[in-house]
């Protein structure tokens, strides 16, 4: 569903580029939330006592919560992981990159 939301957003912004603003900042945050709400409404819809609707929607809700929280998390990882810098007498060293693309100590 979400590749579908990706690629409506994308020629929604080719056949109305004037409207780029409204589609980037409203329409597609919006579209994105739906898969979202949908899963949780559709874990308390089953058969079953108070207690089990409950329970089902707890669940939906969790996995709701773990993926945003691991979608948040992730790139935040990666960042720190991709700027760390060596320590050289409790000061971190600059690094400025080399003709090869990499990196390389000043």
């Amino acid at each position: 569903a979400a590749d579908y939301i990706g690629d409506g957003a994308e020629e929604l912004l080719e056949a109305l580029p004037s409207y780029g603003n409204i589609i980037g900042a409203l329409l597609v945050p919006i579209l994105g939330a739906i898969p979202d709400g949908m899963m949780i409404l559709l874990s308390g819809m089953g058969n079953g006592t108070k207690e089990e609707i409950q329970q089902e929607l707890n669940v939906g809700v969790g996995t709701l919560a773990g993926s945003t929280i691991m979608l948040l998390t992730l790139p935040f990882g990666i960042s720190i992981f991709m700027n760390r810098r060596p320590l050289i007498n409790g000061v971190a060293e600059n690094l400025e990159e080399s003709q090869g693309g990499g990196l390389k100590q000043k």
